[in-house]
């Protein structure tokens, strides 16, 4: 908590935990696992976005209580998403978009704080988690797998699996950076701002850790 350094909340592979007394104890507070990403909703001290597999869940009293959202959340072929991400940005609190590994990368998102979800984008003629863009149905995924959102303008998202993607729109279309064989390390694991310096991105994959200082140009 950014206000209470004794609460923190913990999203696991069996169900989400919160604990008052600075990591000592902790008590179960979502059921059931599989918890693949968890954010704050920008500006909030309270509101937190969490995903499983195939699920999105809000808490507004930061993890007390949890409310799934439905409408809108729909998985290629039904089933599993097979890992789902979250992004925010200061840019807009109100939108949050979703990632997941099912379809080859689909996109979601919400302008509503995580209430409703739109599908922006789907293709099985491009992959975003395979090792290039017609590598449909191959690549790993789920635990090499992350988003995140430009700070500054919510417009550019950032998509990582084997390469690194960038959508200048909003997640509608998108075009890779990189080449798994070349410029970074595949199976990468997570992508960042840095908090105060917001030209910075960091990539952490099997490689180790990497930095762009002109924000993945």
């Amino acid at each position: 908590s950014p206000i209470d350094n004794n609460e923190l909340v913990a999203a696991t592979d069996n169900g989400i935990y919160k604990s008052i007394d600075a990591g000592a104890n902790w008590s179960i507070v979502k059921t059931g696992g599989d918890f693949k990403d968890m954010q704050f909703k920008p500006g909030s001290s309270s509101t937190l976005y969490a995903t499983n597999s195939s699920e999105f869940w809000r808490s507004t009293d930061f993890g007390n209580t949890w409310i799934q959202s439905t409408n809108g959340i729909i998985i290629p072929g039904g089933g599993s998403g097979y890992g789902m991400r979250i992004a925010v940005s200061n840019a807009d609190t109100n939108v949050v978009y979703v990632g997941m590994v099912a379809g080859d990368g689909t996109i979601l998102k919400s302008t509503d704080g995580g209430t409703n979800f739109t599908t922006v984008y789907q293709s099985t003629a491009k992959s975003l988690v395979g090792y290039d863009s017609t590598d449909i149905g191959g690549g790993q995924g789920d635990y090499n797998f992350s988003m995140t959102a430009d700070p500054n303008n919510i417009n550019i998202v950032f998509l990582v699996s084997h390469i690194v993607w960038r959508s200048l729109d909003g997640g509608i279309t998108w075009n890779h950076l990189t080449d798994w064989w070349d410029q970074l390390h595949t199976d990468m694991h997570g992508i960042r701002f840095h908090p105060t310096f917001t030209n910075k991105l960091f990539n952490v994959n099997d490689g180790g850790v990497w930095l762009s200082i002109d924000a993945g140009d």
